[in-house]
């Protein structure tokens, strides 16, 4: 109740109140500390967090940092994942999106290379036959190990990087 919420252009979340922390405080090159703000002009605090809301009440979308554009259409690739990994249970995979010079990007399934190639295929054909035709994963790569975080959370620019690294 002490927060206002709206939502930005592309429905990402802003709150504002008196609770909003001003600003980080980081230190520079020199030793000195500086406050880094992260309020707009207006006290408004913008997330990276799609958001739908009613009134007061809050339903979360995704992340905006997940979405990207294949084909002209967005795509939510945490989203596409969720739906993979929901469909093939204990799937040690990632789902991430590269650039791609026909469709902008592409979807592509990274995975460990100890992973059977013969049982994903059916996998990939099913999942693919259920989602739109710009969702659909492209190719799969094989990569040494799915970085992540301490939380377990797939790091995708780091990942992104090994397969496009992979693909050279």
């Amino acid at each position: 109740p002490h927060l206002e919420a709206t939502t930005a252009k592309g429905g990402c979340l802003k709150l504002r109140g008196e609770s909003m922390a001003r600003g980080y405080l980081l230190r520079g090159d020199d030793g000195a500390w500086n406050l880094d703000a992260c309020l707009d002009d207006d006290g408004w605090f913008q997330t990276d967090d799609v958001v739908e809301l009613d009134g007061r009440v809050l339903r979360f979308v995704g992340r905006n940092s997940s979405r990207v554009k294949i084909l002209g259409e967005l795509v939510d690739i945490d989203a596409l994942e969720a739906a993979f990994t929901q469909r093939f249970l204990g799937f040690r995979g990632a789902l991430i999106d590269v650039p791609d010079e026909r469709s902008g990007n592409a979807v592509v399934l990274a995975c460990p290379s100890d992973l059977d190639r013969a049982r994903l295929k059916p996998l990939i054909q099913a999942f693919n036959a259920s989602v739109a035709g710009f969702e659909r994963i492209s190719r799969v790569v094989e990569v040494a190990q799915i970085p992540r975080g301490e939380l377990g959370k797939v790091r995708r620019g780091e990942l992104r990087k090994l397969v496009l690294g992979a693909e050279k």
